[in-house]
């Protein structure tokens, strides 16, 4: 397998491989420290689920927390903006 979604019946929810390959710049930081969500959550002191959201686009974390964030992975704020979450406001604040 290629590593994409292929549903199996008609009518179901579709991903496209690009929804699958897209790495956020937080994901990729966070890998790159070897660290879970778990572990990156206990260092920011963030819930898994808020570093979850951020990591697949769903939601930009507030400003506070893209400090912390930043701070747990030892990165600037804006080495963890994507362009899609700068869209309608600004990650790096």
């Amino acid at each position: 397998m290629d590593g994409v979604y292929k549903p199996q019946a008609q009518g179901c929810n579709t991903m496209t491989s690009q929804t699958l390959t897209k790495i956020t710049p937080l994901r990729a930081w966070r890998e790159r420290r070897s660290l879970s969500l778990d572990e990156l959550s206990a260092r920011a002191g963030v819930s898994v689920a808020t570093l979850w959201r951020a990591e697949v686009g769903r939601s930009k974390p507030y400003p506070r927390t893209r400090r912390r964030i930043a701070a747990a992975l030892n990165v600037d704020v804006a080495q963890l903006v994507d362009a899609a979450w700068a869209v309608g406001g600004d990650w790096a604040a």
